[in-house]
């Protein structure tokens, strides 16, 4: 569950950042950019026995997300041209666990790939996009959840970034 909360979190944080327009003048007229530096998370794996979870986040000068913390976890990003090209995802003793490469077209994210130790692990992702630039499916394919298939797809419809 840890793993999918920093997957998802760093997802989250990818996709928005690719969603932004120049719209903070209206939100913040001085143009000083407000950034979160602390995420707490409650969720009920079990309904009994809710569990929380506060991620801890760093940033560069440029205001780039570089560090994720939680539970003694963390995960480090690493940037090119102002895009996320690399997260590096360690365990609680700061060892590597495994690292996910991220591929773009000019701006578009085009796919990314999740690196493990073990490359029967390793995921990869794909996007497409329509003419006006907006994102239509994604695929996903892992030879550890379908060794004889096709990879999986999934046709996002109605997905506007403005």
């Amino acid at each position: 569950m840890k793993i999918k909360l920093l997957l998802g979190l760093a997802g989250a944080v990818a996709f928005f950042n690719s969603c932004s327009g120049d719209n903070y003048d209206m939100i913040n007229p001085s143009g000083q950019k407000l950034l979160l530096s602390k995420v707490t998370t409650t969720y009920y794996d079990d309904p009994t026995k809710p569990e929380t979870a506060v991620e801890t986040l760093e940033y560069n000068s440029q205001g780039e997300l570089i560090r994720l913390q939680s539970k003694g976890r963390s995960s480090t990003f690493e940037y090119s041209n102002g895009k996320p090209v690399k997260i590096n995802y360690y365990n609680d003793k700061q060892v590597l666990q495994y690292y996910m490469d991220f591929t773009y077209q000019g701006d578009q994210l085009t796919g990314n790939k999740a690196v493990y130790p073990n490359p029967n692990n390793n995921r990869t992702y794909s996007y497409t996009y329509n003419s006006n630039g907006q994102l239509i499916s994604s695929t996903f394919a892992s030879l550890q959840t379908a060794p004889n298939r096709e990879p999986f797809h999934i046709l996002i419809m109605g997905i506007m970034c403005q």
